[in-house]
Protein backbone atom coordinates (compact mmCIF):
# COMPACT_ATOMS: atom_id res chain seq x y z
CA UNK A 1 0.00 0.00 0.00
CA UNK A 2 2.75 2.54 0.85
CA UNK A 3 4.48 1.67 -2.42
CA UNK A 4 1.26 2.14 -4.39
CA UNK A 5 0.60 5.46 -2.65
CA UNK A 6 4.17 6.58 -3.37
CA UNK A 7 3.84 5.73 -7.07
CA UNK A 8 0.46 7.48 -7.24
CA UNK A 9 1.83 10.58 -5.53
CA UNK A 10 4.85 10.65 -7.84
CA UNK A 11 2.61 10.38 -10.92
CA UNK A 12 0.36 13.14 -9.58
CA UNK A 13 3.38 15.36 -8.94
CA UNK A 14 4.71 14.71 -12.44
CA UNK A 15 1.31 15.52 -13.94
CA UNK A 16 1.12 18.70 -11.88
CA UNK A 17 4.60 19.70 -13.02
CA UNK A 18 3.63 19.10 -16.66
CA UNK A 19 0.47 21.17 -16.24
CA UNK A 20 2.38 24.00 -14.60
CA UNK A 21 5.04 23.90 -17.31
CA UNK A 22 2.39 24.00 -20.05
CA UNK A 23 0.61 26.88 -18.32
CA UNK A 24 3.89 28.76 -17.90
CA UNK A 25 4.78 28.22 -21.56
CA UNK A 26 1.32 29.38 -22.67
CA UNK A 27 1.61 32.48 -20.48
CA UNK A 28 5.08 33.22 -21.90
CA UNK A 29 3.75 32.88 -25.46
CA UNK A 30 0.82 35.17 -24.66
CA UNK A 31 3.15 37.74 -23.07
CA UNK A 32 5.49 37.61 -26.07
CA UNK A 33 2.57 38.00 -28.48
CA UNK A 34 1.20 40.90 -26.46
CA UNK A 35 4.59 42.57 -26.40
CA UNK A 36 5.03 42.05 -30.15
CA UNK A 37 1.58 43.51 -30.82
CA UNK A 38 2.38 46.54 -28.65
CA UNK A 39 5.67 47.10 -30.49
CA UNK A 40 3.96 46.79 -33.87
CA UNK A 41 1.22 49.20 -32.80
CA UNK A 42 3.82 51.70 -31.62
CA UNK A 43 5.82 51.32 -34.84
CA UNK A 44 2.68 51.78 -36.92
CA UNK A 45 1.80 54.94 -35.01
CA UNK A 46 5.31 56.37 -35.41
CA UNK A 47 5.31 55.47 -39.11
CA UNK A 48 1.90 57.07 -39.62
CA UNK A 49 2.97 60.27 -37.86
CA UNK A 50 6.20 60.32 -39.86
CA UNK A 51 4.39 59.93 -43.18
CA UNK A 52 1.67 62.45 -42.32
CA UNK A 53 4.30 65.01 -41.42
CA UNK A 54 6.35 64.22 -44.52
CA UNK A 55 3.50 64.10 -47.03
CA UNK A 56 1.13 66.47 -45.28
CA UNK A 57 -0.86 68.89 -47.40
CA UNK A 58 1.29 71.88 -48.40
CA UNK A 59 0.46 75.17 -46.75
CA UNK A 60 -0.97 77.38 -49.53
CA UNK A 61 0.52 80.42 -47.78
CA UNK A 62 3.99 78.87 -47.69
CA UNK A 63 5.57 79.62 -51.08
CA UNK A 64 8.38 77.09 -50.85
CA UNK A 65 5.95 74.18 -50.62
CA UNK A 66 3.55 75.05 -53.44
CA UNK A 67 5.43 73.29 -56.22
CA UNK A 68 7.05 70.52 -54.16
CA UNK A 69 7.40 67.23 -56.04
CA UNK A 70 6.93 63.65 -54.89
CA UNK A 71 10.62 63.02 -55.54
CA UNK A 72 11.62 65.94 -53.30
CA UNK A 73 9.42 64.58 -50.52
CA UNK A 74 10.90 61.11 -50.90
CA UNK A 75 14.44 62.51 -50.88
CA UNK A 76 13.67 64.36 -47.65
CA UNK A 77 12.04 61.27 -46.21
CA UNK A 78 15.10 59.15 -47.00
CA UNK A 79 17.33 61.59 -45.14
CA UNK A 80 14.99 61.78 -42.16
CA UNK A 81 14.65 57.99 -41.88
CA UNK A 82 18.43 57.69 -41.76
CA UNK A 83 18.73 60.35 -39.05
CA UNK A 84 15.60 60.07 -36.91
CA UNK A 85 15.03 56.30 -36.87
CA UNK A 86 18.62 55.17 -36.42
CA UNK A 87 17.76 53.73 -32.99
CA UNK A 88 14.73 51.79 -34.33
CA UNK A 89 16.15 49.43 -36.99
CA UNK A 90 12.93 47.44 -37.52
CA UNK A 91 10.89 50.58 -38.18
CA UNK A 92 13.74 52.07 -40.18
CA UNK A 93 13.83 49.00 -42.45
CA UNK A 94 10.06 49.20 -42.96
CA UNK A 95 10.22 52.89 -43.89
CA UNK A 96 13.12 52.30 -46.29
CA UNK A 97 10.99 49.63 -47.98
CA UNK A 98 8.01 51.98 -48.37
CA UNK A 99 10.15 54.80 -49.70
CA UNK A 100 11.91 52.40 -52.08
CA UNK A 101 8.57 51.16 -53.40
CA UNK A 102 7.46 54.76 -53.92
CA UNK A 103 10.62 55.55 -55.88
CA UNK A 104 10.04 52.42 -57.98
CA UNK A 105 6.49 53.53 -58.81
CA UNK A 106 8.00 56.80 -60.09
CA UNK A 107 10.49 54.85 -62.26
CA UNK A 108 13.38 56.20 -60.16
CA UNK A 109 15.17 52.88 -59.88
CA UNK A 110 18.59 54.09 -58.71
CA UNK A 111 16.97 56.01 -55.86
CA UNK A 112 14.71 53.05 -55.09
CA UNK A 113 17.72 50.77 -54.80
CA UNK A 114 19.45 53.18 -52.42
CA UNK A 115 16.52 52.85 -50.01
CA UNK A 116 15.87 49.15 -50.60
CA UNK A 117 19.51 48.12 -50.24
CA UNK A 118 19.55 49.84 -46.85
CA UNK A 119 16.38 48.00 -45.87
CA UNK A 120 17.87 44.67 -46.93
CA UNK A 121 21.06 45.28 -44.96
CA UNK A 122 18.97 46.01 -41.86
CA UNK A 123 16.79 42.92 -42.39
CA UNK A 124 19.88 40.73 -42.63
CA UNK A 125 21.27 42.23 -39.42
CA UNK A 126 17.98 41.82 -37.56
CA UNK A 127 16.83 38.36 -38.69
CA UNK A 128 19.61 36.82 -40.73
CA UNK A 129 19.86 35.92 -44.39
CA UNK A 130 17.19 33.19 -44.25
CA UNK A 131 14.53 35.11 -42.34
CA UNK A 132 11.13 35.40 -44.11
CA UNK A 133 11.15 39.20 -43.72
CA UNK A 134 14.58 39.30 -45.31
CA UNK A 135 13.19 37.25 -48.21
CA UNK A 136 10.31 39.70 -48.60
CA UNK A 137 12.75 42.59 -48.85
CA UNK A 138 14.88 40.61 -51.32
CA UNK A 139 11.82 40.42 -53.59
CA UNK A 140 11.49 44.22 -53.47
CA UNK A 141 15.19 44.72 -54.17
CA UNK A 142 15.15 42.09 -56.93
CA UNK A 143 12.21 43.77 -58.68
CA UNK A 144 13.87 47.19 -58.62
CA UNK A 145 17.27 45.72 -59.54
CA UNK A 146 15.77 44.00 -62.58
CA UNK A 147 14.15 47.23 -63.75
CA UNK A 148 17.45 49.06 -63.22
CA UNK A 149 19.38 46.39 -65.12
CA UNK A 150 21.45 45.37 -62.11
CA UNK A 151 23.03 41.93 -62.37
CA UNK A 152 22.14 40.56 -58.92
CA UNK A 153 18.34 40.57 -59.43
CA UNK A 154 18.09 36.88 -60.37
CA UNK A 155 20.22 35.66 -57.45
CA UNK A 156 18.19 37.72 -54.95
CA UNK A 157 14.88 36.40 -56.26
CA UNK A 158 16.12 32.79 -56.39
CA UNK A 159 17.16 32.98 -52.74
CA UNK A 160 13.89 34.63 -51.70
CA UNK A 161 11.80 32.07 -53.59
CA UNK A 162 13.54 29.20 -51.80
CA UNK A 163 12.79 30.70 -48.39
CA UNK A 164 9.19 31.66 -49.17
CA UNK A 165 8.39 28.24 -50.67
CA UNK A 166 9.47 26.52 -47.44
CA UNK A 167 7.10 28.57 -45.27
CA UNK A 168 4.01 26.59 -44.20
CA UNK A 169 1.72 29.63 -44.06
CA UNK A 170 3.07 31.79 -46.88
CA UNK A 171 0.56 34.04 -48.63
CA UNK A 172 0.05 32.53 -52.12
CA UNK A 173 -0.03 36.02 -53.64
CA UNK A 174 3.46 36.71 -52.29
CA UNK A 175 4.81 33.47 -53.75
CA UNK A 176 3.11 34.07 -57.11
CA UNK A 177 4.58 37.57 -57.29
CA UNK A 178 8.11 36.42 -56.45
CA UNK A 179 7.94 33.61 -59.04
CA UNK A 180 6.61 35.89 -61.75
CA UNK A 181 9.45 38.34 -61.07
CA UNK A 182 11.99 35.51 -61.04
CA UNK A 183 10.64 34.17 -64.34
CA UNK A 184 11.02 37.63 -65.89
CA UNK A 185 14.62 37.88 -64.67
CA UNK A 186 15.45 34.45 -66.06
CA UNK A 187 13.89 35.38 -69.40
CA UNK A 188 15.98 38.55 -69.46
CA UNK A 189 19.04 36.38 -68.78
CA UNK A 190 18.21 34.27 -71.86
CA UNK A 191 16.63 31.24 -70.19
CA UNK A 192 13.40 29.72 -71.50
CA UNK A 193 12.67 26.40 -69.78
CA UNK A 194 13.01 27.57 -66.15
CA UNK A 195 10.73 30.62 -66.58
CA UNK A 196 7.96 28.45 -68.09
CA UNK A 197 8.25 26.00 -65.19
CA UNK A 198 8.14 28.82 -62.63
CA UNK A 199 5.11 30.42 -64.26
CA UNK A 200 3.37 27.05 -64.42
CA UNK A 201 3.92 26.59 -60.66
CA UNK A 202 2.75 30.13 -60.03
Amino acid sequence: LPSALYVQQRESSAELERSLAAESAARARADAESQRAAIEAHDAEVAAEFMVELFGAPDPYNGDRRDITARTLLDRGLERVAEELADQPELQARMYERIGQSYTSLDLYAEALTALDRALALRRELGGADDPQTAGTEVLVGAAANLAGRSDATALLLHADGILEALPDVDPAVLINSRALLAKCLLDDGHTVEPLELLGRA
